[in-house]
């Protein structure tokens, strides 16, 4: 009996720093850019986004974009003090420890000026409108290259392995790589339309800004 409890508390507390040292591992990712004011001014602007409302007791946020995000329980308080004049970004969530596949949360939302992220997942897509959801209007296989609605080139990692499922007409969500600085492909493109049951396992390619 003595030694069961001594083999449930080991592994008590082998999961209990598991978890530590993936926030930990998972703040320093999120945490590695350059200074703020930086990132609004060398990324492409169709990253960027804004908190367009709440739902009660934050349990989940909708983007400018019309797209809606659960946030994990323990940020839910925090993002309500998030203002709409604030820009926010979607990065990976994965670690060293935990790969994005694997965790419940794939996404956060980066608050540029409070330097907060909350871990999210996607549950309602954009819609088309100002300011909405990017279209894919074209695409050229070979090189891995589309076009969006406003007219930007992207081309995806070329070791994406599931490029031959986008279509025209997909719905684009366009984010930004963790090590976006040194990362060959500083971007992520989530398509909205690839993995819609359940939405919230929609996985991102990297990418990179062609030309406009």
């Amino acid at each position: 009996m003595q030694l069961f409890f001594s083999s449930r508390f080991v592994s008590f507390i082998t999961i209990v720093l598991f978890y530590v040292l993936n926030v930990m591992t998972l703040e320093a990712v999120i945490h590695e850019e350059d200074p703020i004011d930086s990132i609004s001014f060398q990324l492409q602007s169709n990253v960027r986004n804004h908190v367009f409302g709440y739902t009660e007791k934050g349990f989940s946020l909708q983007l400018k974009d019309g797209s809606m995000w659960e946030v994990t329980p323990h940020k839910r308080e925090m993002i309500m003090q998030w203002r709409k004049s604030e820009r926010l970004f979607i990065k990976p969530a994965y670690t060293v420890f935990l790969p994005s596949k694997f965790m419940t949360y794939k996404y956060v939302l980066y608050n540029e000026k409070r330097n907060e992220f909350a871990e999210v997942k996607l549950i309602k897509e954009s819609v088309p409108m100002d300011g909405g959801a990017f279209i894919i209007n074209s695409i050229e296989p070979y090189q891995q290259i589309i076009q969006l609605n406003d007219g930007t080139f992207w081309q995806i990692n070329l070791t994406e392995s599931e490029f031959d499922k986008w279509e025209i007409g997909h719905r684009v969500f366009v984010g930004v790589n963790n090590n976006w600085r040194t990362e060959k492909y500083p971007y992520i493109l989530i398509n909205m339309d690839i993995h819609r049951v359940p939405l919230e396992k929609a996985e991102y390619c990297p990418a990179i800004f062609y030309s406009n």
